[in-house]
């Protein structure tokens, strides 16, 4: 695969040729959820991908309220399958 791109909100995230597949997944909705983001394949691996923009100038008070407890319990809990990685503008 070539280099691809995918546009979540005001974040651009560029997959390498590396990645077998990337695309978008959050526009599939099952018993009233809603999925990840993204879901992108290298030759050995499977990455479920969530993005949470912290800085988001819409995003409300109870929103980046949640989306920090979101991110809080992540770490806390240290799963061993769980990356997260910060994003700077």
């Amino acid at each position: 695969m070539m280099n691809k791109t995918i546009d979540e909100g005001n974040l651009r995230f560029t997959f390498s040729k590396d990645y077998m597949s990337a695309l978008r997944f959050d526009n599939l909705v099952i018993d009233g959820l809603k999925a990840i983001d993204f879901v992108a394949e290298t030759t050995d691996l499977l990455y479920f991908i969530e993005i949470k923009d912290f800085q988001n100038p819409k995003a409300t008070p109870e929103r980046r309220k949640s989306d920090a407890d979101m991110l809080k319990a992540a770490i806390t809990e240290k799963k061993p399958h769980l990356t997260l990685r910060w994003v700077k503008r």
